[in-house]
């Protein structure tokens, strides 16, 4: 079973007219009206443009021709040439005033983009919650970016409203309802504003000597974006400067530094103008514009020498334009600063940078040569950053190795925390033995102290959610700290019935300590075996030992072991 019309209202119909369409032009010899009949066909609507009404004529008949054969009639023909209107006919023609060319609204006899379909104030109800506002901003159609900036300042403000959290029906807060309705109001504002369709007025779209695509990128805090400019030669010497193009992002709710802000916003441009070079089909010399110093010498370097960041980055970049098209340019003149921070609608309209991009885009050759000298001179300086990198050394405040008994180490730091419990306290002092709270506390404590001086990289990478060194002698033991602060094994075993002492044993370090530790628990063991004594030790206590050889060195220097030994030599010598 095969279909024998193309049906529309199916998920499926859009593609299936697409293919059916590409199908059928197979069928006839390339020429420039098959080509853009399947590049500029969206759905059912064609658009198109030619040089001269002979031209257009040319392309309307071949346009009719080809898609007749296939059944499909082309109707509701419109054009700003009341000469080329005259030529459709009977073709239903649609020339009233303004018509809608895939959501954008065209006024045909002043060939410009009008926005009086930004009619917002039909809302039924006032807008006061956090889906009110996003269901405002969603009935903004915007695809070529005209009014970019004002949409990124609501965008930006809608970041705030979810950093509020709340949910989606409560009232939000008035200083973002404040902030919302100034944004709002400022809408009706575009009814009068327009922007013009035509790039090159009296120019061939096909003689394009001496034109040039301009792209600035800008980053913010609060966002980033990108603006492409088309400027082409007059006969008096100067260049007209025509809008193409803009996109803007919100920057992350996560803090990313500025720096590497300006790099996402140079590679948004160095995407969006690749975008506009493609689709209009143009061969032009390319230029990208920033005012980060720092980005500019990102791009100009090797993307082998930073980090991963960095480096992806600049290798797209690198990619998609040539390092030596990037220049630098004053934060003023930087169209895209407006994307970037957002603005309202009346400081849009009346900007004069915005449509037109910087005053010097338009001055003769020489004055543009001289701007990019001048940010040559920029690009040249070698930035040199200078790093300092201060490690703090953890020693401990204890010198344990003066103390030949684990017991003996732990009392003393017990005193010294009752000590300085004491001097802080204003009311009764602390006397007599020390409780099982303070010795506990002091063991706690003593295990921290050699865990910082041994481990200090590691600390500091887990107190800051960050992941330790590779090169870490207790990478592959998944340490993280405890609720005690100490140093932990993470382990497989979280779901155990065990205690959590068992499952998250301490990690302590090769040392002085950790000898006191053994020799105070072979004694605990009533001087128990290796085994014996790794199996205890491990079961609470993690010690990063390659082997039992630390072990094997202490116990034959237990006296009583020593003596225990000698004894059952001579029973065995009496009974042998």
């Amino acid at each position: 079973m095969r279909f024998l019309r193309v049906p529309f209202g199916n998920k499926s119909s859009p593609f299936l007219l697409n293919a059916t369409i590409k199908h059928h032009l197979q069928f006839f010899s390339h020429s420039e009206v098959v080509q853009e009949l399947k590049e500029h066909l969206y759905v059912d609507d064609w658009l198109s443009g030619a040089d001269s009404i002979e031209e257009g004529k040319v392309k309307f008949t071949e346009a009719c021709s080809i898609l007749a054969k296939a059944g499909m009639t082309l109707t509701k023909w419109s054009s700003n040439s009341k000469d080329m209107v005259g030529c459709f006919g009977c073709k239903t023609c649609l020339n009233e005033g303004s018509v809608k060319v895939l959501g954008m609204q065209w006024e045909i006899e002043k060939d410009c983009f009008s926005f009086a379909n930004y009619d917002v104030e039909s809302q039924p109800e006032p807008i006061s919650t956090k889906r009110a506002v996003l269901s405002c901003i969603a009935r903004l159609f915007d695809p070529i970016g005209f009014v970019s900036p004002f949409i990124m300042y609501v965008k930006i403000l809608f970041q705030d409203i979810w950093k509020e959290g709340g949910g989606w029906d409560e009232i939000l807060p008035d200083h973002l309802l404040y902030g919302f309705q100034r944004w709002f109001n400022s809408i009706s504002l575009f009814k009068t504003w327009s922007v013009k369709r035509c790039y090159t007025p009296g120019i061939s779209w096909k003689d394009l000597n001496g034109a040039e695509l301009h792209a600035f990128g800008d980053a913010s805090e609060k966002g980033y974006g990108a603006c492409v400019y088309l400027r082409v030669p007059q006969s008096d010497g100067k260049f007209s400067v025509s809008f193409v193009m803009s996109r803007g992002r919100v920057s992350p709710i996560k803090s990313v530094t500025l720096p590497r802000l300006e790099l996402i916003g140079a590679l948004l441009c160095a995407r969006l103008v690749t975008f506009v070079e493609s689709t209009l089909h143009i061969n032009v010399p390319v230029c990208c514009w920033t005012d980060s110093t720092v980005t500019l010498s990102w791009i100009k370097g090797e993307p082998l020498k930073w980090k991963s960041f960095v480096r992806n980055r600049v290798s797209e970049i690198q990619e998609l334009t040539s390092p030596s098209n990037w220049r630098h340019c004053p934060g003023r003149d930087n169209p895209a600063d407006l994307i970037s921070r957002g603005a309202l609608a009346e400081h849009l309209m009346s900007s004069e940078l915005w449509l037109n991009g910087p005053a010097w885009l338009s001055l003769p050759i020489q004055h543009l040569q001289h701007e990019q000298q001048n940010s040559n001179g920029v690009e040249n300086c070698e930035v040199v950053t200078p790093c300092l990198k201060v490690t703090e050394a953890h020693s401990s405040v204890f010198e344990f190795s003066r103390y030949s008994g684990f017991c003996k180490a732990v009392n003393v730091v017990a005193w010294v925390l009752r000590f300085i419990c004491n001097c802080k306290s204003k009311g009764d002092k602390d006397t007599g033995q020390l409780t099982y709270e303070e010795l506990s506390k002091a063991k706690v404590k003593l295990f921290q102290s050699v865990q910082l001086e041994a481990y200090s990289q590691e600390f500091e990478a887990l107190s800051k959610g960050k992941a330790i060194p590779q090169n870490s002698p207790i990478c592959k033991l998944d340490p993280f700290i405890g609720d005690d602060g100490l140093l932990r094994v993470k382990g497989r075993l979280e779901e155990a019935d065990m205690l959590y002492e068992s499952k998250h044993p301490i990690i302590i370090p090769s040392g002085h300590v950790a000898q006191l530790l053994i020799r105070f628990q072979h004694i605990l063991l009533k001087h128990a075996g290796v085994s014996v004594l790794v199996s205890t030790l491990r079961s609470r206590l993690k010690q990063i030992w390659s082997s039992c050889s630390k072990l094997e060195i202490h116990i034959p220097t237990c006296t009583m072991v020593g003596w225990l030994v000698g004894a059952l030599d001579k029973i065995s010598e009496a009974l042998s």
